[in-house]
Parts: C-alpha cells; structure tokens; sequence
C-alpha cells in the first residue's frame, strides 16, 4: 500500500515536470515566432525583401531609394555615386570621386582582392553577366553590415566596356534572420543543443 502510494507521488511529479517543461517549450517556441514575426515586418518595411533589379542597357537599375550604387571606369576608379553611399559609408563624395574601388569601399585584403578578380575577370570575357557577392563590414563590431554587391559592366552608347557597375543592397537584418532560422530549424528551443535531426546529419557526415 504504501509502495503504490510512493509510486503515485512520483508518477504524480513526473507528470508535473513534464508539463512544466512542455509548458516552458510553448513559451519559448512562441517568443522566437514573435521576435520573428517583428524581426520579418520591420525587414519588409525596410524594403529589403522586396527590392527589384531591372537589368536595361546592360546597367543595373533599382528601384528602391536605399540601393548603393557606384561606378567606376575600367581599372576600378570611381566616376559616380549616389547619395546613399555617403549615408551608409559616412564619406564625402569628394574623397571618393577618383579614387579606387578596392581601398575605399572594399577593404584591401588578399581574399577581397581574390575574389574582386574573378569577378573582373569574368565580366570582362562575358560583358553580359551579373553576378553576385557579399561582403561583410566592421566584423566583429557591434555595427557589423552585410551588403549583397550586384556586378555588371557598363557599356558606352556604342557598346563598349567601359567599367562596371555596382549595385549593393544591406542585407544584414535579412541574414540574422535566415540564420535565426537555421538554429530554429537544426538546436532545441530550450535547452539549445542540436536536435536529433542535425545531430544524426552531422554524425553521418562526420562518419
């Protein structure tokens, strides 16, 4: 008797805990769909989900007011640039006219460097591409920004290269979400470690 009396007491707290924990998880879950939801309207207000490229005459033009846009001549020197570009960088235009690309708005590293090349390179043998690259600024600061840069040549009336054009677009907010979302996806909401479907994923891979 007394057995199934302590045996009822402890079914009757693992019962209690379980529902605490599950009622814990709820919570949680609910939160991050909340900072989500608030996170994903701001973005969309922000005209970031929905900006539109239009590619006409072989140039990039946007049609939102917070693109970044930079031209330059054939060895990177820039000839122009719009409004926001001194707002987002906090430069004046007359320390940029001139100047080159690399050094100015893309830092001067080996791996920049590295991948600006191949992008030159490519343009140059298909004057018809657009391609596409993300840089990173102020890493490791709590004002870190992500601009997605759009690249494509820029031709005379005649058809002639004569540089390129840059479009960019802060992407920053859009990745913390995608990346909020991942951990979503592949850690539990509570406790944070990874879930059984990434850690079976990551123990196939590994082995």
């Amino acid at each position: 008797m007394v057995y199934d009396e302590y045996y009822n007491i402890v079914l009757i707290a693992v019962i209690i805990v379980i529902a605490i924990w599950m009622l814990l998880y709820y919570l949680k879950i609910s939160r991050i769909k909340s900072q989500l939801t608030k996170e994903v309207r701001s973005l969309s207000n922000n005209n970031i989900i929905n900006n539109v490229f239009n590619i006409k005459n072989n140039e990039i033009v946007s049609f939102s007011d917070r693109s970044i846009i930079i031209k330059t001549d054939k060895d990177n020197k820039i000839f122009y640039v719009d409004d926001y570009v001194m707002e987002f960088f906090g430069k004046e235009k007359k320390n940029i006219m001139g100047k080159p690309l690399i050094g100015t708005f893309i830092d001067a590293n080996p791996s920049n460097e590295q991948k600006m090349t191949h992008i030159f390179n490519m343009i140059k043998g298909d004057e018809t591409q657009v391609l596409l690259e993300e840089m990173t600024y102020d890493k490791n600061r709590e004002n870190e920004r992500t601009i997605l840069w759009k690249v494509s040549a820029s031709l005379s009336s005649y058809g002639n290269f004569i540089g390129y054009t840059y479009v960019g677009y802060d992407v920053t907010v859009k990745n913390q979400i995608h990346r909020k979302i991942h951990i979503m996806e592949t850690r539990d909401p509570l406790t944070g470690v990874l879930n059984r479907k990434e850690f079976l994923a990551r123990l196939d891979h590994n082995f």
